[in-house]
């Protein structure tokens, strides 16, 4: 599936409601591919903000039973070409996805990878999901600021849980004077 280098703005992939969640496995590259703004921050025709691009209750890199695997080979969702305001999961209990057995990473926040731009993309959301047995990095925040990944369950993937900046792990200090990086290295 992939949502385009145009803007995904409103676009929903899965629900929260039995039944709405897809399973998107077996892909030859990532089961999701998001590029664009997933919401403009517009007040729209009837005095709403424009929702953003979700992504909720699926099944990613497993089979319908959740169980099993069923992998993307390049990985299960990938955030790319100035990716922003997009939310993978939320806060109910039916918004988190399953994001496991894939090959590569869970989920790859990268959105200055074929950035035309020059300005700083960011500010999505990684809430409340399932990302375990994946091949590399849980969830890998390679570019951007402002991205945010919360109450998840992350565990035994091949990787770090959630890497920051280069892939691997950072050099720790009790004064980290340096924040130039992928979410400001925080």
């Amino acid at each position: 599936m992939f949502a385009g280098a145009a803007n995904a703005v409103g676009t929903t992939i899965g629900g929260e409601s039995a039944g709405a969640g897809n399973v998107i496995s077996g892909n030859l590259l990532y089961g999701i591919e998001f590029g664009g703004i997933g919401s403009t921050g517009v007040v729209g025709t009837f005095g709403a903000l424009t929702p953003p691009a979700t992504v909720l209750g699926n099944l990613i890199g497993a089979d319908a039973t959740g169980a099993n695997a069923l992998p993307n080979q390049a990985g299960g969702i990938e955030i790319f070409q100035c990716g922003s305001n997009h939310v993978i999961g939320g806060t109910d209990t039916t918004a988190g996805n399953v994001i496991a057995f894939n090959k590569g990473q869970g989920i790859l926040i990268d959105p200055a990878t074929d950035n035309p731009f020059t300005f700083a993309v960011g500010s999505n959301s990684v809430i409340g999901n399932s990302i375990f047995s994946n091949t590399s990095t849980g969830v890998w925040v390679k570019s951007g600021v402002d991205n945010q990944v919360s109450q998840n369950s992350i565990y035994s993937n091949g990787g770090l849980g959630i890497d920051v900046d280069a892939l691997g792990p950072l050099v720790n200090s009790n004064c980290q004077s340096n924040t130039s990086g992928a979410n400001n290295l925080q």
